[in-house]
């Protein structure tokens, strides 16, 4: 591959230029080693107004 878009957290859309490898070198740089972890999703509450 030449390059990736990468669908991320928080609606993010990124354009990489690259392959995934270089992509996942980049993303930890960027990111640190917390991003490397899976996390539990959370919710918030539904509420009536």
């Amino acid at each position: 591959a030449t390059h990736v878009l990468a669908f991320e957290g928080d609606s993010q859309v990124r354009w990489f230029e690259g392959n995934f490898e270089a992509y996942e070198e980049h993303r930890h740089e960027r990111l640190g080693a917390e991003a490397d972890r899976p996390h539990r999703i959370s919710y918030k509450k539904l509420t009536r107004a």
